[in-house]
């Protein structure tokens, strides 16, 4: 009867000490206490987090000191013994298992080498898919924004196309979002108003973040970023949890030290060879520093490896970009001094797909191919245009210019000429571009026929330097990437037609990039014949009479939309930021469908199939009025278009009350000024 009563007693004094509620001394993010790096458990008020998965409470039981946490996942179900030891510091133990003492405080000095000795070895280039999961510590809807997404350069969509996968954020602060992934690369986690941060993830690997309660601080006071960093406010889980910690904290040792006084050079006057020279010496400094910065923290290997490659791929980016980057010259003619004593750095390891750069890298190979005498394209490639447009133009004054050009520069020796302005100066660079500029400027002012090339000239001059480029680079990586780039810009208008498909299959070897392409193309066609008529809300006008030389025409469309306000936009077919804007618009439109307003479209500088084409695949709402070549002219100048798309927004009374207006993807900016107009 006794051991009855003292079992029936414990069983009361276990029963009062159970608890719902999850502990305040338990709340919060713990990582291993003997390095304090690797996060292990969370404790929220409504779930907990361990093993990479969020677990549900089933219980919370208290005997004594201990507490006993009885955690659900679906079927899975695990016991979690936890010892209070101080404020900081808690014994944690899965059932049957040893303990793990764990600590909420990060180190300052992590050792990082000793978790992970194995380097990234090849191949890399692979398709498959990556998943983030996580969660806003202190998650308040109010505050916080509702989505984020996941943003990365994708190796084969190149630099124009960003991946971008939305998600949902749930009321509770968690999220998951799964997307397609090429190669190991950091990506970046992006909830606007709050965070846009770093996690480095390879193919098939999931990891788990957690945002902690340092994120609600800095989102109420954006000034209070100056003194928290995300090495404080972010915690990683997973098998690329460690590398992902350690990224950003090299990157922000790195960011704040001053590698070397070189920096504080006037480079914009640098004559091309002293730029080469003092960007050579700058790298190599660098990686001094980077060298003793690696053993300083203790480093991985894998950490050791992507900071490199990507120091590497920063400078051959910058001394291909010198020409454009410079504030006192443009299009600088590189010579060929400058070109032989560029880097040489293996271009067929795909351990190249570590750094961003190196996609930098084949953005700028495409300015050197086409804007630089010296490319290997760029002379052959102006020819074959002035040839065309002699062939294919009437306008007299245009034609003898045409004669005037080749006949002045077919015989012209630009290595030679460039050998004798050979002196390292300012002055004879500059002397450089005005005879580039000579040569050049006519065939600029001739691309205005642009449109009139047939698609079969346009591919001939595509295949010949995708030729080019598989030839300088024998076919390896860097050549079939840039090719790749060159092919997926083809696909930003419309799927390839058979002789650029004909091409590929033979010319693009690795089977990741040919079965992308092929995928893509597929999808192009579908599409087109998806959508075989326009959306129901678009209204295309494709042909406006008028006076070359007035603007009437415009004030005779106003006039039409008298009464609402007038949202307009300039696009063109071709230009990818400006498609980058459809979804964002799409979104705009909807939201404010039944007010006053009208959303207004100006094809400018489109061939007018491709410009309709472009409406009906992508349904295209709104009104929508194709500029010829003088229409175009007028409007660019009435509203100073320098560059597309170009939005312009006028009021209820026919007043144009901001002629840049913001874009529709221009976080809300646009949406207040419609939101003031329609008061």
């Amino acid at each position: 009867m006794k051991n009855i009563l003292t079992t029936l007693l414990l069983f009361i004094t276990v029963i009062a000490f159970s608890q719902q509620n999850l502990p305040p001394e338990i709340k919060g993010n713990w990582m291993t206490a003997h390095d304090s790096i690797e996060w292990r458990y969370s404790f929220q008020p409504k779930f907990a987090v361990f093993d990479s998965k969020f677990w549900d409470y089933k219980s919370i039981v208290r005997q004594g000191n201990e507490y006993r946490i009885h955690v659900v996942n679906g079927i899975e179900n695990e016991q979690l013994i936890i010892n209070i030891i101080d404020s900081s510091t808690l014994l944690i133990a899965l059932e049957e298992e040893n303990p793990i003492l764990c600590t909420n405080r990060k180190a300052q000095k992590p050792d990082f080498r000793n978790y992970d000795t194995q380097a990234f070895e090849e191949p890399l280039l692979v398709d498959d898919s990556a998943t983030v999961t996580g969660f806003i510590e202190d998650y308040d809807p109010e505050l916080f924004t509702t989505t984020g997404s996941i943003n990365y350069t994708s190796a084969l969509t190149g630099l124009e196309d960003h991946a971008i996968t939305k998600f949902e954020i749930e009321p509770d602060g968690r999220f998951h979002v799964k997307f397609r992934m090429f190669s190991p690369q950091s990506i970046y986690l992006i909830i606007k108003g709050s965070t846009y941060t770093k996690i480095f993830i390879k193919p098939g690997e999931k990891v788990m973040i957690c945002l902690n309660k340092l994120l609600h601080e800095v989102t109420l006071d954006r000034s209070k970023w100056n003194d928290i960093n995300d090495w404080q406010i972010n915690h990683y889980m997973g098998s690329t949890g460690l590398l992902s910690e350690e990224l950003i904290l090299l990157e922000a040792f790195y960011n704040n030290l001053d590698p070397s006084n070189l920096k504080s050079v006037n480079k914009d006057l640098m004559p091309q060879l002293t730029y080469l020279n003092w960007s050579k010496q700058l790298y190599t400094h660098e990686i001094h520093v980077m060298d003793s910065l690696f053993n300083t923290m203790n480093t991985s290997a894998k950490a050791r490896q992507i900071m490199k490659v990507s120091i590497e791929w920063n400078l051959l980016q910058d001394l291909l970009g010198m020409p454009v980057a410079g504030s006192e010259i443009r299009t600088i003619p590189l010579r060929q001094q400058y070109l032989n004593n560029l880097p040489a750095l293996n271009t067929n390891s795909e351990l190249n797909l570590l750094s961003d750069s190196y996609m930098s890298y084949i953005n700028y190979l495409e300015f050197l191919y086409n804007d630089q005498v010296l490319g290997g394209f760029f002379l052959d490639r102006n020819m074959e245009y002035m040839n065309y447009f002699s062939n294919n133009i009437t306008d007299t004054t245009d034609l003898r210019k045409i004669t005037e050009w080749k006949a002045s520069n077919i015989s012209l020796n630009w290595p030679e000429l460039m050998d004798t302005l050979s002196k390292d100066s300012f002055q004879y660079d500059s002397l450089l571009v005005e005879k580039y500029n000579n040569y050049f400027n006519p065939v600029v002012d001739m691309l205005k026929y642009w449109l009139l090339c047939d698609q079969k000239f346009k591919n001939r001059l595509a295949l010949k330097e995708m030729d080019n480029a598989l030839e300088k680079f024998n076919s390896d990586l860097t050549g079939q990437l840039y090719c790749m780039y060159k092919l997926r810009k083809f696909q930003e208008i419309k799927a390839l037609d058979k002789e650029l498909m004909d091409w590929a299959n033979r010319r693009i070897t690795h089977p990741v990039l040919i079965n992308y392409l092929i995928e893509k193309n597929e999808d192009l066609v579908a599409l087109n014949h998806k959508h075989d008529t326009y959306n129901v809300d678009s209204h295309i006008i494709d042909s406006i009479a008028c006076d070359k030389n007035s603007d009437v025409f415009f004030q005779q469309i106003m006039k039409k939309f008298e009464g609402k306000i007038v949202y307009i936009d300039f696009w063109a077919d071709w230009c990818s930021p400006c498609r980058a804007e459809f979804e964002p618009a799409a979104k705009l439109k909807k939201e404010f469908e039944g007010k006053d307003i009208v959303f207004l479209n100006f094809g400018l500088g489109c061939r007018k199939k491709l410009w309709s084409d472009m409406i009906r695949v992508k349904q295209i709402t709104g009104y929508h009025y194709w500029l010829n070549k003088d229409q175009s002219k007028i409007l660019d100048q009435k509203f100073g278009i320098n560059t597309i798309p170009h939005f312009v927004l006028v009021d209820k009374k026919g007043n144009i009350v901001d002629s840049n207006a913001p874009k529709p993807s221009s976080n809300g900016k646009i949406r207040e000024k419609l939101e003031e107009l329609l008061k």
